[in-house]
């Protein structure tokens, strides 16, 4: 009986985990059923080192694998590895329950001490059932493998990829005129909050919205609806809509090799982006913008630098937003701050400003406003959110600047699949890529919802500088206006995170992500942008 105590412990543990959390059930007989050969497997030898270090290896796989099925529903995937160093992010009660549930996971090691030394070496042999199971330790391999080849992606820069996509203009055929009649759009804000999928502002608990203020605006603005995100997560999801395109470099890598974004030095950022593929601020600033972009980091932050390197004039620090924490900058700061460049604008030029609000990021619960009994972390981040949210938009719609400014919430990608997220919101999504919200505020904006049916955030920055009868400027745009009837971007209706490509098609009258394989002619740019 004592030779099976650290695996009974184990499974046993595993299955109170998938009761507690509600997890998919499919996953129990791979996990149980790599705890068994792991196990098996370590019991056959006879020396106690030997013994040790195999069943040590199968409990770290299977107790992370469990973890990562507890926090985004699935195993382990590349972007797991790419956003290690961020593990801050996430938030302290997260990581609190995760290193909780490994310690209980390891408790079956110290266990197997006192278990006899030996059974049977014909144990030994079903391990290698361990590579051809679609189980926890067949998945690790495939998306560490997966996350080496990104890693280990070069640039191999040739002009004539960055030929193929040059233009002189975007907006062949618009329809923004019987869309929206006549505008007198000047300047423009944009606000891009934190994975918030379009889910989010239209759900409802009971008679109460999440987030009431955003959900009016939906009824009450220019809405467009069936609007997927483009790339994700917030470092490709910025530069990806501010410049139609793509980028296969990430924020973080599990390894500091100055690869990812988050990791590289601001004098490597600077050399390796400021001149680079052609952005919004960039054109803005050549017709006579003044465009700056408010930053949930300190001034030496890398998403600083990064921000900086898209061609804003000004781009402002968590520091000058009165936060000095290394922590990201909370959503009542940031639209506090936002109303106060608004108001520093001067009337000579026209101006564009962009804020990324942070406040709703995966693994974090609001340390301001709570949603009723404050339990859910989800509601709470998001229903504080929504204030502030809403409390810029009553100042912005009686300010002097609502007549000639058109004022965009979206955000920088869909939020993260996480199975706590999917039981709070009732929804089933399995990829992270989701419907994301896309508003349009202004005085001579219509009261309308447009269906983009499926396209994509690439089509972002078309949209705008059509808005603003822009259109005669050299660029390397993917997408095209959502307005443009003409549009066939083999692009806005696909998307590519790192080396993950989904589709996005109608099935059954609704519009969802679909995983596809790898995009010949997104893999191809990934040369001219990173």
């Amino acid at each position: 009986m004592l030779n099976i105590i650290p695996f009974l412990y184990s499974s046993v543990f595993t299955l109170i985990l998938f009761f507690i959390y509600s997890l998919e059930y499919s996953f129990i007989p791979y996990v149980i059923g790599e705890l068994l050969i792991f196990y098996l497997a370590s019991i056959s030898f006879r020396g106690r080192i030997l013994r040790s270090i195999l069943w040590l290896i199968g409990i770290n796989i299977v107790s992370l694998q469990v973890i990562s099925i507890i926090s985004t529903g699935d195993y382990i995937l590349p972007l797991t590895f790419s956003n290690l160093n961020a593990f801050r992010s996430v938030g302290g009660g997260a990581l609190t329950k995760f290193l909780l549930v490994y310690s209980l996971y390891l408790i079956s090691f110290i266990l197997l001490f006192f278990t006899s030394r030996k059974i049977a070496k014909v144990f030994i042999l079903p391990t290698f059932l361990l590579f051809l199971l679609n189980g926890p330790t067949y998945n690790l391999l495939k998306s560490l493998f997966d996350y080496y080849r990104q890693e280990s992606f070069v640039s191999k820069f040739d002009k004539s990829i960055l030929d193929k996509y040059y233009k002189k203009d975007i907006v062949f055929n618009s329809d923004k005129s019987n869309l929206l009649g006549k505008t007198n759009v000047r300047n423009v804000i944009i606000i891009f909050m934190e994975g918030t999928s379009a889910i989010i502002p239209e759900y409802k608990l009971g008679d109460t919205y999440i987030m009431p203020n955003f959900n009016k605006l939906l009824s009450n603005s220019f809405s467009v609806e069936n609007f997927f995100n483009h790339t994700a997560a917030t470092y490709r999801g910025l530069r990806g809509q501010l410049s139609s395109s793509y980028q296969l470099r990430g924020g973080f890598y599990i390894e500091d090799r100055n690869k990812g974004i988050g990791q590289m030095s601001n004098s490597d950022i600077v050399a390796k982006y400021s001149n680079g593929i052609v952005t919004l601020p960039k054109i803005l600033n050549s017709v006579g913008f003044n465009t700056s972009f408010i930053v949930n980091e300190p001034a030496t932050g890398n998403m600083t630098t990064y921000i900086k390197s898209l061609g804003f004039k000004k781009v402002y620090s968590s520091e000058e937003s009165g936060w000095n924490s290394k922590n990201s900058l909370p959503d009542k700061l940031a639209f506090d701050s936002l109303k106060r460049v608004v108001s520093n604008q001067g009337a000579d030029k026209p101006f564009f400003i962009g804020i990324y609000t942070a406040g709703t990021h995966h693994g974090m619960d609001s340390d301001d406003l709570k949603f009723k009994d404050g339990k859910n972390p989800y509601y709470n981040k998001f229903y504080n959110a929504d204030v502030w949210l809403g409390e810029f938009v009553n100042w912005f719609k009686n300010s002097e600047y609502y007549n000639n400014t058109l004022l965009i919430i979206t955000a920088d990608h869909a939020t993260f699949p996480a199975p706590d997220y999917k039981e709070s919101f009732n929804t089933d999504v399995s990829h992270f890529v989701d419907r994301v919200p896309l508003v349009m505020i202004g005085a001579d904006m219509p009261i309308k919802k447009f269906d983009a049916e499926g396209r994509t955030s690439i089509d972002l920055t078309p949209t705008v500088l059509d808005l603003l009868d822009i259109n005669k400027f050299d660029n390397y745009f993917l997408g095209c206006s959502l307005f443009d009837k003409g549009c066939n971007s083999k692009f806005s209706h696909s998307t590519a995170i790192g080396h993950g490509f989904f589709d996005i098609r109608k099935e059954n009258g609704v519009y969802k992500a679909i995983l596809t394989e790898p995009n010949s002619d997104i893999m191809e740019y990934y040369n001219i942008s990173e």
